[in-house]
């Protein structure tokens, strides 16, 4: 958890979330981008963190990387969703 963090600490608290709630499995980058309104260098440093934590994993098929979520990253979306509701009240 302390990791997750560092890295909420690096970056925005609403871009993480942002990032966060983009989060569907078997889903390609370039979905993830649009959905967030990131650039695609910047989608890509957020997949490369959330893969070091465990969160997500990718795999290549053909020219696209495909994101898949993992159970721990599952647990940070509903957190992340719950959190967004509590704030919007």
């Amino acid at each position: 958890m302390l990791n997750v963090m560092n890295m909420i600490q690096k970056t925005s608290l609403e871009n993480f979330m942002k990032f966060a709630l983009a989060l569907e499995n078997g889903v390609n980058v370039r979905y993830i981008q649009k959905k967030t309104d990131f650039t695609y260098s910047y989608c890509f440093f957020y997949i490369r963190e959330f893969e070091k934590l465990g969160m997500i994993e990718t795999k290549k098929h053909g020219r696209d990387r495909i994101v898949y979520v993992t159970e721990l990253g599952n647990e940070l979306i509903l957190t992340v969703k719950r959190l967004k509701d509590l704030l919007s009240r």
